[in-house]
């Protein structure tokens, strides 16, 4: 069997489609209007820009918002889990630290998933 021109096109066009399904996450750094919401024991604490650098402080919890992350930079709970977690940058993410009861988390008005009809 051998190769025409138009099988080595189609499988260009297959390995260009997987290079961008693969790289995709990695292109969106943040998502635009997407906001951080903090809560500290079911209380709003506040909701930030994801694309505006800040430092919220929350019952033991240093939490930074910057480069279109979110994340945990310091706290006084025992295992640290909630820093470990890294950063969250997506609508649905989040960091919880239990003992210090904080939720961070990543929302906002991104569109529509899906349009039933």
């Amino acid at each position: 069997m051998k190769l025409k021109t138009g099988d080595f096109f189609v499988v260009a066009c297959v390995i260009l489609l997987a290079a961008i399904i693969w790289a995709a996450p990695f292109l969106r750094n943040g998502e635009r209007g997407a906001s951080v919401t903090v809560e500290c024991d079911g209380a709003l604490v506040g909701t930030y820009l994801l694309d505006e650098d800040t430092e919220v402080d929350a019952a033991g919890c240093r939490i930074k918002i910057e480069g279109g992350k979110a994340y945990v930079a310091d706290s006084d709970c025992p295992d640290k889990v909630c820093i470990k977690t890294g950063e969250i940058s997506q609508r649905g993410e989040a960091i919880i630290c239990i003992p210090n009861r904080v939720n961070i988390k990543i929302s906002g008005d991104m569109g529509f998933d899906a349009i039933v009809g």
